[in-house]
């Protein structure tokens, strides 16, 4: 049996790591890869030919002199020609790799990103409530593209680097294996230092740049324009801006000690390399002065040993840059290797369009962790096809814990959720979502055009405006639109990323989302709370909007929503009464008035606010 030593099992972990990148890269075009090696490794060998000719043109030039030989003139031309050309031919190489090198830059850090986005988008609800994992995929977005990028660029420069020494080494080697040993006995404790920086690095970062997010919020919420109204009557702007620059020389003092830290190390790692080449011209010149070195030897050696360093000293750089990433892109692994739990089995049930839908709660108990009370508690109801129901309940009732559930954004801890008759484990999400339409409390304001905003709702019919237009139609959206310079082709949203970005209302937004919701042909429309921002008068006006769209449709759906207005909540078929989890009451407004008297002091309380 094996058994894989700690430093082992961390190489292994190391190099597993670094060819994931490697895999990445090629994965994402395997062409510019294979491209930038190739250039890579022509110019590598470039610096220990240069070195070679210079001892050839010197031995000539030492064998010459003074002979009046004007073929060692011409040889010495002729060296210095094929020098003239190595240099062309470096430059060339040079260029020819910073494109590359650019395009591979932009592929990764983009590619990259869209892997990150395209798996961060089928993981479940409940990952992007998990803080260590939110915390792990800002992480992810921030530093592991720039980190890929600086992976490969470093094994291209090691690779690189490593055929250039081989070269040289091949010169060095012909003086005696004193100059070698003298060369890697310099050079060796460098590459080590330098791992060693890369580690200093990662822990340090791991410690503390919070205190640089901290002052990147300050500075985001003093500047953002949502913030500025509420900044100003709390007069918070001073103090925030003091927070900034407290949270900013926090990370400057600790930044400035790591900063000489590293400097201790950097001057370790050029020193010794230099100590080493000190000591290999003494050999040298006392090898010209007994006769055993010729003139032509001692400028090769110089060159090549200068160039055998300057590679030894990029392959530590190199070294020390992979180790300080690796760590990083172990997050990245852990990241891509989750994947998601609510997954429909194979031969799941698949909705027609359109199809009615009966919705039926059995027994449903539901608790976000283990170690947590139970949210939810043996609730069982059943909404027919075109029923009207109305969810209501104080805050933390377990409201928004239900809609999410009927979406299978969770599983039930027991019970089962039955779409008609099957059970929602067993069903096809995708044909699933197609039959909802939904409105949440506070619906997404794109950065798009109006005609987007509302083909959002399905995307397969983006370009349909007859689609769109009915759509805003039956959301009431219609009359602003039209007076919006541009009407369906005004471009809206917060960032405003079009200099003529139109401004909305909150009242706008919301009935942009209730047309985004017409376009799904939804057989369930889901309203958690959309009209909490609307005045009762605006809230009257969105129903009155919602229902009208509906009724004009064959094959009314069931609509299922959430609201804290009796105004709005009388007009449902049957009210769910949610409390501390449970179903304490349902029936229609009318019903619970003469029958649940906790129903009736809710209704109550409220009116007196209005008379």
């Amino acid at each position: 049996m094996r058994i894989m030593t700690p430093y082992t099992a961390s190489l292994r972990r190391f190099t597993d790591n670094i060819w994931s990148v490697v895999r990445l890269a090629w994965q994402e075009d395997w062409r510019l890869v294979t491209g930038r090696g190739i250039l890579k490794a022509f110019s590598a060998g470039i610096p220990a030919a240069q070195a070679y000719l210079a001892k050839l043109l010197f031995d000539a030039l030492s064998a010459g002199y003074g002979s009046g030989d004007s073929r060692v003139w011409w040889m010495a031309i002729g060296y210095l020609l094929l020098e003239v050309l190595l240099l062309a031919a470096w430059t060339a190489l040079q260029s020819a790799d910073r494109l590359v090198n650019t395009q591979l830059d932009h592929l990764l850090r983009y590619g990259l990103t869209r892997r990150i986005l395209a798996h961060a988008a089928v993981l479940d609800i409940a990952s992007y409530e998990d803080q260590q994992l939110q915390e792990r995929i800002q992480r992810i977005s921030d530093e592991t593209p720039r980190r890929v990028q600086e992976v490969l660029g470093a094994l291209f420069n090691v690779a690189g680097e490593v055929v250039a020494l081989l070269a040289v080494l091949f010169i060095i080697v012909r003086l005696g294996g004193w100059y070698v040993g003298l060369l890697f006995g310099a050079t060796i404790p460098a590459i080590l230092l330098g791992v060693r920086e890369g580690r200093m690095v990662y822990t340090w970062g791991k410690a503390w740049t919070r205190w640089y997010r901290y002052a990147d919020y300050f500075r985001h919420v003093v500047l953002l324009p949502q913030f500025v109204m509420e900044m100003r009557l709390f007069r918070l702007g001073s103090y925030f801006v003091e927070r900034f620059w407290d949270s900013a020389q926090t990370f400057m003092r600790a930044y400035f000690w790591l900063e000489v830290r590293r400097q201790q190390l950097f001057a370790l790692k050029t020193l010794l390399p230099v100590l080493g080449y000190a000591g290999g011209l003494g050999l040298l010149a006392r090898g010209v002065v007994q006769g055993a070195v010729t003139i032509g030897d001692a400028v090769m050696f110089i060159g090549a040993f200068k160039a055998a360093q300057g590679s030894l000293g990029t392959i530590a750089e190199a070294m020390g840059n992979l180790y300080e990433s690796y760590l990083f892109i172990t997050d990245l692994q852990a990241f891509l290797q989750l994947s998601p739990r609510l997954i429909a089995p194979a031969g799941a049930r698949v909705l027609r369009p359109e199809e009615p839908l009966t919705v039926t709660f059995q027994q449903v108990w539901f608790r976000y962790a283990e170690d947590q009370p139970s949210v939810l508690r043996d609730v069982s109801f059943t909404l027919g096809p075109g029923e009207r129901v109305a969810l209501i309940g104080e805050n933390g009732a377990g409201k928004t814990t239900l809609i999410k559930l009927l979406l299978r954004f969770y599983d039930p801890s027991a019970g089962r959720i039955l779409i008609n008759g099957t059970d929602l484990r067993e069903m096809d999400l995708v044909s699933y979502y197609a039959t909802i339409g939904m409105i949440f409390q506070d619906p997404m304001r794109h950065e798009a055009r109006v005609r987007e905003q509302i083909g959002y709702g399905d995307v397969a019919a983006l370009h349909d405006m007859a689609r769109i237009r009915e759509a805003a139609k039956r959301g009431g959206a219609d009359a602003f639109i039209d007076k919006l310079p541009g009407g369906f082709e005004a471009h809206l949203g917060l960032w405003e990323l079009e200099e003529q970005t139109q401004k909305l209302s909150g009242g706008q937004w919301q009935r942009l989302a209730l047309a985004r919701a017409m376009m799904a042909r939804a057989s369930l429309i889901i309203l958690d709370e959309p009209t909490s921002s609307l005045d009762p008068r605006g809230e009257q006006r969105f129903f009155g909007h919602l229902l009208h769209g509906l009724n004009g449709r064959s094959g009314r759906p069931t609509v299922l929503f959430i609201s804290h207005r009796f105004s709005t909540v009388r007009q449902a078929d049957t009210i769910l009464l949610l409390e501390d989890g449970a179903i304490r009451a349902a029936g229609s407004h009318e019903e619970l008035l003469r029958t649940h008297a906790g129903y009736a002091e809710l209704f109550e309380a409220q009116a007196r606010w209005y008379q």
